[in-house]
C-alpha cells in the first residue's frame, strides 16, 4: 500500500462492547480496513472470548461444550460454549469459567446466550437480574474478555494467504475471583464441619 492509502489514525474494523477488554483488530490503511471489514462481515474471522458465569451453564461438566442457538431479537444467533473450569461458590452454587466462540454477531450475543442457559456473566448489569448475580459481588466490571482473534492478513502481495493469530492473556481478575470463591467454599465447609 502506498502513502495515499494510509489512514489519518488507526481505525477499529470491528466493535467490542465498551465493557469488554481484550483483542481488537485495527487497520492503519484504507485498503486493509476495507479488506478486514469484509472478512468480519462474511464471518471469516475466528474470535474467542473468555467469560465467568454465575452458576453452571447448561449443567455442563469441565471440558464439555455445546452450541447455543437461542434467537436474539428475532434473528438467528449461534455461540459455541465450552466449560474450562467450574468451582463451588457458597451462595451462587458455582462459578464457571467458559470459552465463548460467537458464530454470529448479534448485539450482546454472548451475554444473552449465557443468561439463556441460566448462568449470567458476572458483572452483567444489562441483562442479568440483580437476584441472579446478588450472590457474587465484584466491583471489577463485566467478566467477559476477547482472548483470541484469527484472521487472514490483508497483504496478499506474496501470492499466498497469510494468517494472523493474536492472543491476549486472561485478565488477572478472573483468577482472583475464582480463588476467592474456592477459599470461601473451603472456609464455609470447615465451619460446618466444626459445629
Amino acid at each position: 500500500a502506498g502513502r495515499a492509502d494510509v489512514l489519518c489514525a488507526p481505525t477499529a474494523v470491528h466493535r467490542l462492547d465498551c465493557r469488554v477488554a481484550g483483542c481488537l483488530v485495527v487497520a492503519k490503511a484504507s485498503g486493509a480496513a476495507a479488506f478486514l471489514s469484509e472478512e468480519f462481515r462474511e464471518r471469516r474471522v475466528a474470535k474467542l472470548y473468555r467469560g465467568l458465569c454465575v452458576g453452571r451453564p447448561g449443567d455442563l461438566a469441565e471440558g464439555e461444550a455445546m452450541d447455543v442457538t437461542s434467537p436474539i431479537d428475532g434473528r438467528a444467533a449461534s455461540t459455541r460454549l465450552r466449560v474450562r473450569r467450574s468451582v463451588p461458590h457458597v451462595q451462587a452454587g458455582a462459578l464457571t469459567l467458559v470459552d465463548l466462540e460467537p458464530r454470529t454477531g448479534r448485539r450482546h450475543q454472548l451475554r444473552r446466550h449465557c443468561l439463556a442457559l441460566g448462568a449470567p456473566l458476572l458483572g452483567d448489569d444489562l441483562y442479568a437480574t440483580p437476584a441472579a448475580t446478588a450472590a457474587v459481588k465484584s466491583r471489577a466490571g463485566l467478566f467477559l474478555q476477547s482472548v483470541e482473534v484469527k484472521l487472514r492478513h490483508p497483504d496478499s502481495s506474496c501470492g499466498s494467504e497469510r494468517w494472523v493469530e493474536v492472543k491476549a492473556d486472561e485478565a488477572p481478575k478472573f483468577q482472583r475471583v475464582v480463588e476467592r470463591s474456592l477459599h470461601g467454599f473451603e472456609f464455609a465447609r470447615k465451619e460446618v464441619g466444626s459445629i
